[in-house]
């Protein structure tokens, strides 16, 4: 299955977060035809999908806070709702300090694989 290609809307977010609808519509029309979305910027799951499908883009994935026993169901409901399968999170600076914390990262990261 040939992917599409995408565009991270983090690398726009600025102008995201006045006009989303904007962004999206000039994504499209430059040629790309995917986003990963890095939040919503202020609209709901079933906005940005609509916005999307309208325009001919998927989301391919989104950048999203670490999959947790409190955040996993949005995590998943906005997931089915935008139509994607991966969900990309990491891991801060202070996580790669120590082999300790290397491992407490990797464990969370782990955690979170498998709450998904």
């Amino acid at each position: 299955m040939k992917r599409p290609i995408g565009i991270q809307l983090y690398s726009l977010r600025t102008r995201a977060a006045q006009d989303l609808a904007g962004v999206l519509k000039d994504v499209a029309d430059i040629g790309y035809q995917g986003v990963e979305t890095a939040g919503l910027y202020g609209k709901t799951a079933p906005e940005v999908r609509k916005m999307t499908d309208d325009l001919g883009l998927v989301v391919c994935s989104a950048h999203t806070r670490m999959p947790a026993p409190e955040n996993v169901n949005e995590i998943v409901d906005t997931a089915k709702t935008l139509g994607y399968t991966h969900v990309i999170s990491g891991l801060g600076p202070d996580d790669f300090m120590t082999l300790d914390a290397i491992k407490a990262g990797a464990d969370k990261c782990q955690a979170a694989a498998e709450l998904l």
